[in-house]
């Protein structure tokens, strides 16, 4: 008997080559149709190399992607913009200009993929948006496991992931009505060779003590692809090992 959960979709996915984007994208890739569009090569899915994002660049893809899929089921916005502020700066040292420009960058690369692709799912009545944010996007962040380290979070990362959460919510209750489905998914630290200090003190407020891989998203990912997911929109999915608790 076939089971409608595991029905083969087509996928979008920008930011497929990256730490989380990689991981998701070679699993999705085994039972459905992907395409990667990102800065960088994934070996593992079909991959198509963009060297930045605006509306031109955007158009292509989308225009690329219907060609090669036919029709677009799912998109997946998991990019990580490079030119963020570095992270050893004091905030209010930062110029507003240059906040402005990184939010631009981050969160202006997200609106704009979303908005081409929004159009092609209003048309079709169908679509499902899966965007990835932070828990930085919902909560402060805890300065003191930042102390006397070079790292911090810029104040433009946590506004760009707020606003990727609050652009998601928007556009899935204005977009009900055109049968659209739009969720973001919030992870908390990602094991990434962090410096030990930061590592120690992070896991402090987790409960598995030690920080989770990138694999740990795929459930939820896989879930709001499939049909079990049909009566979820407009909701931000936060996975943190407890760290926001």
């Amino acid at each position: 008997m076939k089971n409608d959960n595991l029905k083969k979709n087509n996928i979008v996915i920008f930011g497929g080559s990256g730490l989380i984007g990689s991981t998701i994208s070679n699993e999705l890739f085994k039972n459905n149709n992907i395409i990667n569009f990102d800065l960088k090569k994934n070996a593992n899915v079909p991959t198509v190399i963009i060297k930045k994002i605006n509306s031109n660049t955007i158009k292509y893809c989308l225009n690329y992607a219907k060609k090669k899929l036919k029709k677009i089921d799912v998109l997946i916005v998991c990019i990580y913009p490079k030119k963020y502020l570095p992270y050893n700066m004091e905030t209010s040292k930062v110029k507003a200009k240059d906040y402005l420009n990184d939010i631009e960058n981050h969160f202006g690369s997200f609106l704009e993929i979303n908005l081409q692709f929004l159009n092609y799912f209003r048309k079709i009545k169908s679509g499902n948006i899966i965007n990835f944010s932070s828990i930085y996007g919902s909560y402060n962040p805890r300065f003191e496991i930042y102390k006397n380290i070079k790292m911090n979070v810029p104040f433009s990362y946590a506004i760009s992931k707020n606003s990727i959460i609050s652009m998601s919510k928007f556009f899935a209750k204005e977009y009900l009505k055109d049968n659209l489905k739009i969720n973001t998914i919030s992870p908390g630290g990602v094991f990434n060779k962090q410096n030990p200090t930061f590592l120690r003190r992070y896991l402090k407020f987790c409960r598995n003590k030690k920080m989770m891989g990138p694999d740990k998203i795929i459930p939820v990912v896989k879930m709001l692809v499939s049909k079990k997911s049909d009566f979820i929109t407009g909701q931000d999915f936060i996975i943190d090992d407890g760290f926001t608790l």
